[in-house]
Formats: C-alpha cells, sequence, structure tokens
C-alpha cells in the first residue's frame, strides 16, 4: 500500500509503515494541544503543584522563580494549581507569532500555569510605527523605556522590572 508524499515522512519511500525519519504526522503546530492537555490529574498523595522545568533556548531565561510564585500568589490561589510548567520557547515562536508571558490551562482535574521565558535582551520588539498610546502607558506600569533603533521600536526592560511585569501582571493578573 502506497501513500501521498502529504501522509508520509519526507524520504522517498512511501509504502505504509515504513519511517526512516521526519514526521509521522501530519504538521498541526508540533501538537501543542496534545501536550497542553495531557496532562493527568495529580493523585491524593502527590504533592502540588508538579513542576516541570524545560531548558529555555540561548536566547531566553526565566525571570521569576517557583519560590517567587509561591510568595506572590494568595494562597488559595497557589494551592488550586495542579501544574506549574516553566515551558520553553524558540526564538522564531517569539518573534512570528503573538507573544503571551503565561497561560491557564483548566478541565479535567487538572489547572495548569504555563510559564514562557523572556528574551535575554530584556526586549520587547514591536513595529515600525510607534505603539499606541495604551500599549505606551501599560509597559510604563512596569517601568519599560519605549526606545527606537533601525529595526523600529521596541519596550526596553531591566532585570527588576522584567520581573515586577511576570508577577504583577501575568501571573496574578491571569
Amino acid at each position: 500500500m502506497s501513500q501521498s508524499p502529504k501522509f508520509t515522512s519526507w524520504k522517498k519511500n512511501r509504502e505504509f509503515g515504513k519511517v526512516f525519519g521526519g514526521r509521522e504526522r501530519l504538521k498541526m503546530k508540533d501538537d501543542i494541544f496534545k501536550r497542553l492537555h495531557s496532562f493527568l490529574k495529580p493523585a491524593s498523595f502527590e504533592e502540588k503543584p508538579i513542576v516541570i522545568y524545560d531548558n529555555p533556548s540561548k536566547d531566553f531565561f526565566f525571570p521569576i522563580t517557583f519560590e517567587e510564585i509561591k510568595n506572590s500568589l494568595p494562597k488559595e490561589v497557589f494551592d488550586s494549581y495542579t501544574h506549574i510548567w516553566f515551558k520553553k520557547m524558540k526564538r522564531s515562536t517569539f518573534e512570528n507569532e503573538n507573544w503571551i508571558v503565561s497561560d491557564n490551562v483548566f478541565g479535567g482535574g487538572v489547572n495548569l500555569l504555563v510559564i514562557f521565558p523572556f528574551p535575554k535582551d530584556l526586549r520587547i520588539r514591536e513595529s515600525l510605527s510607534k505603539p499606541t498610546q495604551r500599549r505606551i502607558k501599560h509597559f510604563q506600569k512596569y517601568e519599560a523605556q519605549l526606545k527606537y533603533d533601525k529595526k523600529g521600536y521596541f519596550f526596553e526592560f531591566d532585570t527588576l522590572s522584567i520581573k515586577k511585569y511576570y508577577l504583577n501582571y501575568a501571573i496574578i493578573f491571569k
């Protein structure tokens, strides 16, 4: 039985069941939904929340730690989380897609808090045109400075201000 190139791996062998490299399935944004929703409810004897640390890529770092999250959230909110995932991100994802700092996934007895890393250059790139006044005010609350270079406008943070942004906006606001 033979399959079309759309459903087989990148090698020329198109026989069903023989995989020599590449993807085994159609591209669906790396099955992100499958990974986020594959978490199981922790057993009653497991310590909660379960913390998962991914190693961020060379261009990124996590500005906050598990202990800082624990200390900044109210006890009942912190205790409601079953998992906290410090999830890695690629540079291309950060530059080409709508970037977020954190995300929450609820359902099936799982309350997952996903924390995404921040670039080591401490900059959020905007576009060649100046950002709206609303966006400028939003980032100025967290002591970010609007600057311009040949690539366009960007908000620049320092290490304390990015920590403040993550703890006060990304974690508590969510």
